[in-house]
């Protein structure tokens, strides 16, 4: 009887060992298939899954006129009977800026609001005249930032090959004109560039890349005015204040 049941265990364990066996083998291979699956669908999902580690914007990247003449900027706050008045910034290069537009834009900042009644005087000359080519009052900025200058609008043309110097002026007493706030840039006139020439609106950054500092401003402001909602432009716009040493003058909130 003995013997008999220690045959049957036997046989039992005989029977179990490879049945276990080949639960196993199973196992690994439907552990196989699935990873092969996974590494199959692994491209596929990163396909479809959003790039939210997409390369960053190309921003403009001003490349100086080999000819342009090195200008300083003028700007500062003064304090008078016990007022503090505003700093102003031409937002220039410390050289002299180029534009292909006879009639461009020219720009200038703020730190704060001036008084509501304060005079602000633009003017521009050129190298060949003592008196101011264009001197008119400007509507004083109601807050702090990037003020814009419209030279079509004020009805002046630059000649090509002339440089020009404009300023702005905030003046503190109007009997002495010498204690004005003052910024200075300057602005030459020149020939589009033979690689923008076929280009019907040039972006900031073609314009930048050909050494037009006035004109790549100007792209990168009507971009921002026209959608006021895409921060592209305001980002090329502030790389571009950035390259020229104007990190004061990038508004804290983007705007």
């Amino acid at each position: 009887m003995r013997a008999c049941c220690l045959i049957l265990a036997t046989l039992g364990l005989a029977f179990t060992l490879p049945l276990s066996a080949a639960a196993s083998n199973a196992e690994k291979s439907a552990a196989a298939s699935n990873a092969e699956k996974s590494a199959e669908e692994e491209p596929a999902q990163r396909a479809k899954a959003p790039d939210v580690a997409a390369a960053p914007l190309e921003l403009p990247l001003y490349q100086p006129p080999a000819r342009g003449k090195p200008r300083s900027r003028v700007g500062s706050a003064v304090r008078s009977a016990g007022q503090q008045w505003p700093a102003l910034t031409a937002l220039v290069p410390e050289h002299t800026g180029l534009t292909a537009s006879e009639g461009p834009s020219l720009f200038w900042h703020v730190d704060e609001a001036p008084p509501s009644d304060a005079l602000v005087v633009f003017a521009l000359t050129d190298e060949e005249h003592l008196d101011p080519l264009v001197e008119v009052e400007l509507t004083p900025p109601k807050a702090a930032g990037i003020q814009r200058i419209d030279l079509g609008q004020l009805g002046v043309e630059l000649r090509s090959g002339s440089e020009y110097q404009w300023s702005v002026a905030l003046v503190v007493d109007a009997d002495q004109r010498a204690r004005d706030v003052v910024a200075v840039g300057y602005v030459e006139r020149v020939q589009m560039p033979s690689g923008l020439a076929n280009l019907s609106n040039p972006t900031a950054r073609e314009l930048a890349a050909h050494g037009l500092w006035y004109d790549a401003l100007t792209a990168a402001e009507d971009q921002i005015r026209s959608d006021p909602e895409d921060l592209e432009p305001r980002r090329a716009r502030d790389g571009l204040l950035r390259q020229a040493g104007l990190e004061a003058a990038v508004p804290a909130s983007g705007n």
